[in-house]
């Protein structure tokens, strides 16, 4: 009976300790902005979770204007300051998508910082090295750009 109960008890813990986690959970959801505030077409929705809240899992809208969605997950950990628009603790968000519309499958990963509101994009070299592709701001909550407008992967 003492086992049983300490069983019990030790479940109702753990099933606790999951429901305060995820209520805890931030949304980011956002359009992409060039440094002067120009809406790109395109934006990220992810949720930073975990204990610690270091986890990222999400989507990235409307990728290359064409209307359709490419999941992201990634940690939010420090990034040395030479490294991204900002400094202190960054999302580093993966991204698998296109790139520069090629199609040509390019990794991707978004340096967001939740502090200074900015996000740096680094695009794969296919292994020549990484380079930034582009950089800019965002406002948390904020809607797409006009149609038509270019995505966030091309300047």
């Amino acid at each position: 009976m003492k086992k049983l109960l300490l069983v019990v008890t030790i479940m109702a813990l753990v099933a606790s300790f999951s429901v305060t986690a995820s209520a805890a959970a931030t949304l980011y959801n956002f359009t992409f902005r060039d440094t002067a505030g120009n809406p790109y077409c395109d934006g990220l929705v992810f949720y930073n979770y975990g204990a610690p809240k270091t986890l990222v899992d999400g989507y990235h809208w409307n990728d290359n204007c064409g209307g359709g969605q490419t999941n992201v997950n990634g940690f939010k950990g420090g990034v040395a300051s030479n490294y991204q628009y900002g400094v202190g603790a960054t999302f580093i968000v993966s991204d698998p998508l296109f790139g520069n519309g090629s199609g040509g499958g390019t990794g991707l990963v978004w340096l967001v910082n939740p502090v200074y509101k900015t996000w740096t994009l680094w695009e794969s070299g296919g292994g020549g090295g990484e380079f930034i592709a582009n950089h800019g701001t965002f406002v948390n909550g904020t809607v797409a750009g006009q149609k038509g407008s270019k995505p966030a992967t091309q300047r």
